[in-house]
Formats: structure tokens, sequence, C-alpha cells
């Protein structure tokens, strides 16, 4: 595994310098969304904390510098117990400052096995660090151990959401990606190449009457090209 930390840099048009290097940046950021997702444990509170028994309560996460998607899926067994109040999910991150009470942060469906049913509810920002969960029927009323149902065995709560982070971009990278990575830097390498080889290379006008005889001090550096009659030049 290795790591990206940092920023993405701006390539100007007709920049030149330092193609290569910042296209490899860019690589190494772009390259995130193919990792496997980071798995946490997300906490589950109440006023009356639930325990999940012999059900499952998973996280994953990615982070892309301050971009952060995550999902959360919690699955009932048989030993599970709600517990009392609302619930409530903590982040795998910290959200950035701008975030304040009542924001939306995505999307969640709450699945009823016995009906079965779903109902949507949404995730919206309780603290820096956690999600409580209301339904989408403006009633005011979170998910809790007998809202939007009684909740059983089987039942699941699944959440996803994506939020702006405020720590530093960490994103691990896998080496599984690297050819497309050399590939890309060595087109940049050419393409800083080439540009740097039509600067040097092109010709003068006391050059021209010698490219016509394929003599001169540059025809032997140039690859083969044919005059026009607008002067330009046309590779074979």
């Amino acid at each position: 595994m290795t790591t990206f930390t940092g920023t993405i840099s701006v390539v100007a048009a007709g920049d030149s310098t330092g193609v290569s290097t910042k296209l490899a940046t860019h690589s190494s950021a772009l390259k995130a969304v193919s990792e496997a997702w980071t798995s946490y444990t997300p906490t589950w509170t109440a006023s009356v904390n639930p325990a999940i028994g012999n059900g499952t309560r998973t996280g994953k996460y990615i982070q892309v510098n301050k971009l952060v998607t995550f999902r959360i899926q919690v699955t009932m067994g048989s030993t599970t117990t709600y517990g009392t109040g609302n619930w409530v999910f903590s982040l795998p991150v910290a959200t950035h400052s701008d975030y304040a009470s009542g924001m939306m942060m995505g999307n969640a469906l709450a699945f009823d096995t016995s009906a079965p049913s779903f109902t949507q509810v949404i995730p919206v920002w309780l603290s820096s660090t956690s999600i409580h969960i209301p339904l989408g029927n403006g009633t005011n009323t979170d998910v809790s151990a007998t809202s939007p149902f009684t909740w059983a065995s089987g039942d699941k709560l699944t959440i996803d959401v994506s939020l702006h982070s405020g720590s530093p971009s960490l994103v691990n990278l896998s080496e599984s990606a690297q050819a497309w990575v050399a590939v890309l830097v060595g087109l940049a390498t050419l393409s800083t190449a080439a540009y740097a080889f039509g600067r040097s290379a092109r010709p003068t006008t006391s050059s021209w009457a010698g490219l016509r005889r394929g003599t001169g001090s540059r025809a032997s550096s140039l690859p083969r090209c044919r005059l026009l009659p607008s002067g330009s030049t046309r590779w074979p």
C-alpha cells in the first residue's frame, strides 16, 4: 500500500514544466476510487444504548482529499436489543465546520422483513462525529426501537452518506494500478519531449532550402516531412 497526501496541482495551458510530475499526482489521487474501501465499526447509541447481539453492524468508507463517502448496514439478529430513544451513529471521520444541525447528509432505508416493506429515512447531521435518522414523512420522528416499525430479527437499516471532512487528505493506495499510472506518466513525458523538440527543431527561413534537398543542419535531426503550400508540415 502507498499513501497520497497533499493538494492537486494545476496544469495551465501551454505549461511544459513538470507535466510528468503533476500528471502523476493527478493519477495517484484519481486511482483511489478503484481501491477497496476501509472498514470501520460505527457506534450505535441512544438514550439507552442498543446492543447488536448476534446481528451485524458494519461500516465502510473511502476518502479522496476531503470528500468522504461511507455506508453503514445494520442487520438485526435474534438477540439484538434496540434500546430506548432515538438512534445515533458515528461517522468514520469528523465533518467540516460548515455543517450545522438539520443538514441532510445522504440517504437511508429501513427494511421490515416481515411485511416486507421499505421505508425511506434520512441521515441528518447531529454533531461533527455523528448522525441521527429522522423519518422522511415530516413528523419530526426519528428511527428508534419502534419507529418506523417495531424492529425484529432480519430487519435491516442501510445508510449511505457523502460528506466534506475537516481532516487533511489521506488516501490509501494499492500497487494494483501502477501500470496505468506509468502509461500516463510516459505519455506526459512524451508530450513534453515532443513540445521541446518542436520548439528546438523549428526550421529557420534560411534552412528551408536545405530541408527541401534533404540536407542542412536541421535536416538530420528532423523526421521526414513534406512541405505544403501553406508552409506547414505533415508527418508522413
